[in-house]
């Protein structure tokens, strides 16, 4: 059962992890955002991961994924997967090999697969997404 931090409402479809209710999340954004960010941030943190996508100004820029990380040098890309070495893009492995990368993040709010996924592309209308593809 999960209390939320805002308006103290209990409920067992209240994430112990994310601490404020639906309710809350709807009517009072801003502040119900900051305290469901937290386990994000700091589990990405424990990952050594950034918390947003990086921008740093004449860093390594990635092209990748939606995200658009410009990565500083010797850091890390918003996925983990990619860093900057001297201004290059590089990976833990080489060109023949496969990288597999995940983390269990108790908030997805950074869903990598957005660019394909149904729900997001429109092309999953109407079992996964509001609208048609458009």
């Amino acid at each position: 059962m999960g209390t939320c931090a805002l308006c103290g409402r209990k409920s067992p479809i209240i994430s112990n992890v994310i601490g404020v209710c639906a309710e809350c999340l709807r009517n009072r954004g801003a502040e119900a955002l900051r305290i469901a960010h937290q386990p994000h941030a700091k589990y990405r943190l424990t990952l050594g991961l950034p918390l947003n996508p990086p921008r740093v100004e004449g860093g390594a820029r990635c092209n990748i994924c939606v995200n658009n990380c410009v990565i500083p040098d010797n850091g890390r890309g918003f996925c983990g997967v990619w860093f900057s070495e001297k201004g290059f893009l590089k990976t833990a492995t080489d060109i023949n090999s496969f990288i597999g990368h995940y983390y269990f993040d108790p908030l997805p709010t950074n869903c990598v697969a957005t660019p394909v996924c149904p729900a997001s592309t429109g092309k999953g209308y109407p079992k996964y997404a509001r609208k048609p593809q458009g």
